[in-house]
């Protein structure tokens, strides 16, 4: 049972939220968000995303009130939608509903990061890493495991009437499934060390390429997984911290039960792409766009996977 108290907070700054996804604006930047993505931009769009929350709490207009879990999440989202709204809005699309994640349990690669951490400032999510290197050999290769996606249905089934009470009347309450974060990078970083995985490159190409290859085939196992069952989110509103908004997807010939197709993910495949194609699996649905880029080409842009169809196909 929630707490009346926080229902009635969570719901008044809900309402807050529906007012101005009700207005007109909203579509406007949808549109000039389409313009963009059909590559005939009306002007430069502009979005403040990673945002250092810690610091902006001047007025208290970001001091969480509920203890509930539940409702301090909410009530979280709701307060920074609310405050940037107000304060730095540029070309965000605030929309009328509530995602609310279904209980998805994901196994990961089967590694964990061996680190030392240096704090500077404790009301920070931001902290110094220093990483130890876990693979330094052929057979270190064999503690990357395929990730192993499971559903807990009635976690989902709760998480969802939680959301339905708060939101009810106010805001559309939206089922959310996975939205694929696919870097090949960020966890080599991490369980090598920066400096260590930059060496290897340059001293052990090889070793690298069979370590992206397993890190590939892993995330392409993940892949299937999800879309067996039914755990990929629906159309986003944004990929990392750019608008999704577009009108090419879904494609002609789209399948609701191929969910990829339809859906977008940020990913960071560029930053160590292999020369060469690793094995596609036997699986042409996810070839993926590994051969875009030679090994040295380790570029800081992230990429967004708009469309698997649109990369090769394996032969």
């Amino acid at each position: 049972m929630l707490n009346k108290k926080h229902v009635a907070l969570v719901r008044k700054l809900a309402r807050g939220v529906a007012e101005i996804a009700a207005l007109p604006v909203q579509e406007e930047k949808r549109a000039l968000w389409r313009r963009l993505n059909a590559r005939k931009p009306g002007r430069p769009m502009v979005m403040v995303d990673q945002v250092c929350w810690n610091e902006l709490n001047a007025g208290g207009e970001l001091t969480l009130r509920c203890a509930d879990a539940d409702c301090r999440g909410y009530e979280e989202y709701l307060r920074r939608t609310l405050y940037q709204w107000e304060h730095f809005p540029v070309d965000m699309v605030v929309e009328p509903l509530v995602r609310v994640p279904k209980a998805v349990h994901n196994t990961g690669f089967g590694i964990h990061v061996v680190e030392q951490v240096a704090v500077t400032d404790p009301t920070s999510e931001v902290l110094s890493h220093r990483y130890e290197n876990q693979f330094q050999n052929e057979e270190d290769l064999a503690k990357i495991h395929a990730p192993q996606i499971s559903h807990d249905a009635s976690e989902t089934e709760r998480r969802l009437a939680v959301a339905h009470e708060l939101f009810d009347g106010l805001l559309e309450v939206r089922p959310w499934g996975v939205d694929p974060y696919l870097s090949l990078w960020d966890p080599i970083a991490t369980w090598m060390g920066v400096e260590n995985a930059l060496y290897a490159l340059v001293d052990r190409p090889g070793f690298i390429h069979r370590l992206l290859t397993r890190l590939t085939n892993g995330y392409l196992s993940m892949l299937d997984q999800l879309e067996q069952q039914g755990l990929l989110c629906e159309p986003q509103s944004l990929i990392h911290c750019t608008g999704a908004y577009t009108d090419d997807l879904p494609a002609p010939g789209y399948d609701p039960g191929n969910r990829v197709r339809r859906t977008s993910g940020c990913s960071a495949w560029r930053r160590c792409s292999p020369p060469s194609r690793p094995p596609c699996s036997g699986n042409s649905r996810w070839s993926t766009p590994v051969a875009s880029a030679p090994v040295s080409a380790w570029c800081t842009t992230a990429v967004a996977i708009r469309s698997t169809a649109r990369w090769p196909k394996c032969a």
